[in-house]
């Protein structure tokens, strides 16, 4: 049995690194446009109900995936947040592009 070097291993894991930062800037695109129909409805930008729900899904799908459900938490936690933020910064503003470089 041969064992890969850990280079090789640190590109993969660079690799989902960079994927899981994309998936997180297409997240954030999609949380900005959610902004602009709370903004044209008059919804609040935080809706305790739905980040509960996201919360226990979180919660879910790691023990699904066998991570530990305090990670999951935490990571959902920071995405929640983060979308918080740039839908803020956007209705404040009213730029579709909060964290782009000025």
């Amino acid at each position: 049995m041969t064992h890969r070097d850990l280079k090789a291993i640190g590109k993969d894991i660079e690799e989902i690194d960079r994927k899981i930062f994309e998936a997180i800037a297409r997240r954030i695109a999609l949380s900005l446009e959610v902004e602009r129909v709370k903004r044209a409805t008059s919804d609040p930008i935080v809706r305790q109900e739905i980040e509960k729900d996201r919360m226990r899904r979180a919660c879910a799908w790691a023990l699904e995936l066998d991570i530990d459900p305090h990670l999951g938490q935490a990571l959902q936690h920071l995405l929640i947040n983060g979308s918080r933020k740039a839908q803020l910064i956007a209705r404040e503003t009213a730029i579709a592009r909060p964290f782009a470089p000025r």
